[in-house]
């Protein structure tokens, strides 16, 4: 199961830190190298359909806003003949009732457009996809892969989304950079917003990256030399990594990452060449995968 998937495991993670990624800035740095061109592709693909939905987001609002009123109006009156016509009185009162009721009807009706009933899978889009922001998607739609969650401040802790989160019709507009649009989709399964500060792990982005790496295209510039094997024979024997504890696999991969990394900060090359993350990660895992099997050996 994956660790976000438990309730206990969340609640130990502890406060955001810095690998809380948000969902916006991991698709970013998901779909290109330069994270702020990321936002600006995709902004330019959601936002016709964020404004699109916006508006019709503020019709339905004015249609509950209208019934509560009108239900507010007939109960007052209703009190104020109830004396002199009772019967009248009585019908008004009901009237009142299902007008109060009524005004629930736009935001289920939403509800039901996004999710349907109880969706088993991603539901069609209504609009045209795009292919990388679908595979991005892809793992947060799986029930044990990579999860989003969101930080309860009353609660002190991350608590994982829903994976039919990502089932919504209208799921483009989570990563829209205006709160008054992600909150469109933000309600499932109820009807009841949800938080909007939505984050995964900086791992779980890292694989997604890697995942993807091959059929992503690279910006311009010479393409390095990858010196992976110098760094392994570099570090054959290093103290730092045969002191770090295998027994929290989050905790030591990240000091792997870091090992590594600054490896190739300090023995630079004429290239200046230095992977990024991403690149260096199934080195972090085969180290993690062997430091283990020697701590189990001793």
């Amino acid at each position: 199961m994956n660790k976000y998937m438990d309730e206990t495991g969340l609640a130990a993670l502890g406060p955001l830190d810095s690998d809380d990624i948000p969902l916006r800035q991991a698709l970013a740095t998901f779909l290109h190298e330069n994270p702020n061109e990321g936002g600006r592709i995709i902004t330019d693909f959601i936002n016709d359909e964020g404004e699109k939905y916006q508006k019709l987001e503020s019709k339905n609002f004015t249609k509950s806003l209208t019934f509560i009123v009108a239900a507010i109006f007939l109960s007052i009156v209703s009190q104020g003949i109830s004396k002199i016509y009772p019967l009248v009185s009585l019908i008004m009162f009901l009237l009142a009732l299902l007008f109060l009721g009524l005004c629930f009807v736009p935001r289920l009706r939403m509800q039901s457009f996004q999710y349907g009933n109880n969706p088993k899978e991603a539901l069609a889009l209504p609009h045209t996809a795009h292919e990388e922001i679908d595979k991005f998607l892809a793992p947060l739609q799986d029930e044990f892969e990579a999860k989003a969650y969101y930080y309860s401040v009353w609660r002190k802790k991350r608590i994982a989304l829903d994976y039919k989160q990502f089932f919504s019709k209208l799921r483009y507009l989570l990563f829209s950079e205006h709160r008054h649009i992600r909150s469109l989709v933000l309600r499932y399964p109820t009807a009841i917003r949800s938080p909007q500060g939505l984050f995964i792990r900086r791992s779980d982005l890292d694989m997604m990256v890697a995942a993807n790496a091959p059929k992503r295209k690279g910006g311009p510039g010479r393409t390095p030399s990858p010196r992976y094997a110098d760094a392994l024979i570099a570090l054959l024997g290093d103290q730092n990594l045969l002191r770090i504890d295998t027994r929290d696999a989050e905790s030591a991969t990240k000091q792997i990452r870091k090992i590594l990394m600054d490896w190739f900060k300090a023995n630079k090359d004429d290239t200046e060449w230095e992977p990024k993350t991403n690149q260096i990660e199934t080195y972090v895992e085969k180290i993690y995968a062997r430091l283990k099997n020697l701590a189990a050996s001793r």
